[in-house]
């Protein structure tokens, strides 16, 4: 059996899959190396080819894994007048971190802040409040952006298609005032990120085809097409310089992830 078809297996005696292992069955995977194996054998359909993308989306997902480990529980559910940082240390000494540094302890400490502050029913800011109390740093990224979203290239427009993006979701990053925290984009990227900080964390990324799917593009996929290359496949212009469109690279696959890339509007000419 090749690695690609331990990826999904058939019952030839009951007509139907195998959802369950079979004791006379080798296992679908034993380990992360043969499943990771079995998915760089479809490295021409998977990212495109490129394995150091397929790297960076599971890195990205490992990471965020980690994180809320770090986090003890009454840092974000306990009364405000705990003491946080004797129980970060505790906490991470218990996960066999031993004499963290205070750079973790204070990183944790102030993600946990912004997850209280989220719960407690601070009001993120959004783009007006930064177009008016802020006006030099929404200049600056506009700027930067070229009048651009960030993320697809489109013109942006105070007051039509613009809006506020918090890199890290405002429940983990906050709204910290020098900007480092912001970006500006239109609404349909907006909407396809959601609350994610990373699309490996997303459905999107696993190429999931849900019961209630539909025959298009989905947001939350368009977005993670977008994040995944940031540049035209033909040309390598990214969102500062042109507008950037999802296609199908298949048209006899679906609308899933892995079967879609990213082109500008002036493809294919643009590369010629």
């Amino acid at each position: 059996m090749s690695s690609v078809e331990r990826l999904l297996r058939y019952d030839p005696a009951n007509r139907n899959l195998k959802t369950r292992d079979i004791v006379d069955d080798a296992p679908i995977a034993s380990d992360f190396k043969e499943v990771f194996r079995s998915v760089v054998e479809l490295a021409s359909v998977i990212c495109n080819g490129r394995e150091s993308q397929l790297s960076h989306e599971i890195n990205e997902w490992s990471r965020f894994r980690a994180v809320f480990v770090l986090i003890p529980e009454q840092l974000i559910f306990g009364p405000d007048t705990i003491e946080q940082k004797p129980l970060i240390v505790e906490h991470l000494t218990k996960l066999g971190i031993v004499n963290p540094s205070p750079h973790l302890v204070s990183a944790i400490k102030c993600l946990c802040g912004n997850i209280r502050n989220k719960r407690s029913g601070s009001r993120k800011l959004g783009i007006t409040d930064i177009y008016i109390k802020y006006p030099h740093i929404f200049k600056k990224l506009l700027s930067d952006q070229a009048d651009r979203c960030c993320y697809c290239g489109i013109q942006l427009q105070y007051g039509e298609n613009a809006t506020l993006d918090h890199l890290w979701p405002f429940f983990l990053g906050g709204d910290p005032h020098d900007g480092s925290n912001w970006c500006l984009c239109c609404n349909e990227c907006n909407n396809g990120k959601g609350e994610y900080p990373f699309y490996s964390l997303t459905v999107a990324c696993v190429n999931w085809i849900g019961p209630n799917a539909e025959l298009k593009l989905s947001s939350s996929t368009r977005f993670a097409a977008l994040v995944r290359t940031r540049a035209c496949k033909g040309c390598g212009r990214g969102p500062k310089e042109v507008r950037i469109e999802v296609v199908k690279r298949l048209d006899s696959g679906c609308w899933i992830l892995d079967n879609v890339e990213t082109v500008c509007e002036e493809y294919p000419t643009c590369s010629s």
